[in-house]
This record gives structure tokens, sequence and C-alpha cells, in this order.
């Protein structure tokens, strides 16, 4: 028999898991501002040692200029890092204009040049404004300092020795004013560029992204409410342009509210049927486009169309959660037809011409509708 194995087993996806976690938290960007933090202050450490060897009026002085100088050179170095970083916005039509998806479009193929057209025709740009003046000053920078080296150089020298005399009289007075700027320069362009890619890179596409995520929600809530549109019956929605009057409001606010969860219940008579009326609800079923809420068809007829046949307005009191919890529809060929869009059951009060008022509750078991709906 063979002898076992001694070597540890590894689980290799765990292995893979932590290599990755390491080498995230190496490059995260906390680390390094953290090393850029050391860099700024080893950069000070000789300016220190340089002045503590000054006399003290001098060395406040000194102290006060190197810093002065640092932080200049600093902020240039980050302007220049921030204009070399900036990220650039991929345009869409730029990705559908590149060269390999244009060769993919054929020319006798009309369908596919409408549907690449209206893909870039109609799309909503980002302003890209501070990334062209960024590619341009960029372009301008390299182009004059290749040209103009030894302006630089004259110019830089001159800045060099002005500064050079505020640490004294010493021999590495300059030498400290030129270390100073070039260090920091160069600090404060890696700085700029980094925190550019590694901060405001994510910034912008966290709020891209954001934005983007918006228009969806909105374009799918969009759609959701047209195809609940589309689902329900244009004729049954037959409301009338004309809102309830604020007299038809103020009669309504004048009979009490008996249950508040259900402010219609018992404000109408408790009645189905009187006076040769009849309310009725048709069968209630949820949307196919949206199931969580239910397609309610309302109608109010008369039980003696001929002798009292029903004619005028038909008025709707609804639930006060319904944005228009007050509906008005005229009545075709005797009927007063409303189909309403809900969550749950409740009661509906009924107001016609002549003064009838009835009323029918959705929750009662003759309903014809899922007792999900009904126990909402």
């Amino acid at each position: 028999m063979a002898a076992p194995d001694d070597t540890p087993v590894v689980d290799a996806p765990a292995a893979q898991a932590d290599e990755r976690s390491q080498q995230s938290k190496s490059t995260s960007p906390h680390v390094t501002v953290r090393h850029f933090f050391w860099a700024a202050a080893f950069g000070f450490v000789p300016i220190v040692m340089f002045c503590v060897r000054l006399h003290q009026d001098l060395a406040l002085q000194a102290l006060a200029v190197a810093m002065l100088l640092a932080c200049s050179a600093a902020l240039a170095g980050g302007l220049l890092g921030f204009l070399f970083g900036i990220p650039r916005t991929l345009q869409q039509g730029e990705e559908l204009s590149s060269s390999s998806q244009a060769a993919n479009i054929k020319a006798g193929d009309s369908s596919r040049e409408q549907a690449v057209t209206g893909t870039v025709g109609l799309v909503h740009r980002v302003n890209t404004n501070l990334e062209q003046i960024s590619d341009w000053l960029t372009k301008i920078l390299v182009g004059v300092g290749l040209t103009q080296v030894n302006e630089i150089r004259k110019t830089g020298g001159e800045i060099v020795t002005s500064m050079g005399t505020a640490f004294g009289s010493s021999a590495g007075a300059q030498p400290l004013a030129a270390t100073i700027l070039i260090y920091f320069l160069i600090f404060g362009f890696l700085a700029g560029y980094l925190w550019t890619r590694l901060y405001l890179a994510s910034e912008l596409r966290r709020a891209d992204q954001g934005a983007v995520r918006e228009l969806r929600d909105e374009l799918r809530q969009t759609r959701k409410e047209v195809a609940v549109l589309q689902e329900v019956s244009p004729v049954a929605l037959n409301v009338s342009a004309d809102r309830p009057t604020a007299l038809a409001r103020r009669a309504a606010s004048l009979r009490p509210i008996l249950n508040r969860r259900d402010p219609q219940k018992g404000r109408w008579g408790g009645l189905r049927e009187s006076n040769f009326r009849f309310v009725k609800a048709g069968k209630i079923r949820p949307l196919r486009s949206d199931p969580e809420n239910f397609r309610i068809p309302l109608e109010v007829r008369s039980t003696d169309p001929v002798n009292h046949p029903l004619t005028g307005t038909v008025r709707f009191h609804l639930h006060d959660t319904f944005q228009q919890d007050i509906e008005e529809v005229e009545v075709v060929d005797g009927v007063g037809r409303l189909e309403l869009v809900a969550y749950g059951a409740f009661t509906v009060g009924i107001e016609l011409e002549d003064g009838t008022t009835l009323e029918l509750d959705l929750a009662d078991p003759d309903i014809d509708a899922p007792a999900i709906f009904k126990v909402r």
C-alpha cells in the first residue's frame, strides 16, 4: 500500500480569494495616500535639519520660506498632475464609429444602418469641456516644455537663486531651494495625478452610474405604467373631463367618516341597490403587467331601464389613497362604467344625479376576486 501523502491540501478558490484580497489591500487608495503622507514628511526632514543649524531668527524665516516654497511647488505639480490625470469619457458615438464596428455594417443592410443611426443620433452626451481643456493644456505644456528648455532652465535658476537668499549665505542654501522645488514639484504631480485617477475617476464613474440607474428605474416605472394603461380598457376609463366641483367635495365631506381605514364604509347607506339603481363589480383579476395590482371593473345600472332609465353623471367616491378620490363618469347606453387599478379591497360610494346613493364593499364574500385582494 502506498504511503500517505503528507502534503497539506489547499483549497484553491479560497487561496485565490485570499491572494486577491491581499492584492486589493496593497493597491487600495488608502494605502497610496498613506505612502504619500510619509513621502511628504520625509521631504520636510532635511528642511528642518538645515534650519536647526541657523540662527534662531534666520531659522524661523528659512523654515517659513521653505514651507511656502514646498507648498507652492506641490500645488503647481498637483495642478499639472490633475490636468494629466483627468479621465477621458468615451462617448457612445465614438464607440460605434470605430473602424472595427463600422466594418461590420453592410451597405445593403438598411435595417442595420437604421439601428446604428438611431443608436448614435439620439444620445445625450456627457459634457467633456474639462477633458478637452485638459487635453489642450497638456499638449501645449509638453510642446512649450520641449521647445523652451533653455528658458525654463534659466527661469528655474533665477527662482532658485532668489529663494536661496532666504536660507542665508551658506553654500547649501541654493541647493536646498533647488531640492525643495524639484522634490515637491514631482511629489505634487504624482499626488495630483494619482488622486485624479484613483478618486476622481471613480467618483465620476459612480455619479454617471447613479444617473444611469435612476434613468433606468424611471424608464422601467414608465414602461410599467404604460403597460397597465394599455391593459386597462380605455372604454371603461370613461372619466369626465370635468373634475368634481367644490360643491361635490363639500357634500361628501359633510358625511361623517365611520372607518378610518376604509373611509367610504357606511357613508352612503350600505346598499348596493336602491331606487331602481344598482352597482356591481365585475371579475377582479391581477394585471398581467403588474400582478401586485388588480383590475376592478365597476358598473352602475338601472333595474328597470324602460321605465327608470339611468342618465346623466355617476359620481364614484373612492379610497383616500387614490390620487383622485372622486371620479365622475358620463352614463353611456344606460350604464356608468369605471375601471380602477388598486392593490387591495375597499368600499366604493356612488352618488347619482337624482340623489340616490349606493355603496359597494369589494371585500364582500360574493365579490369575484382573489382572496389576497380581499384581505389587503
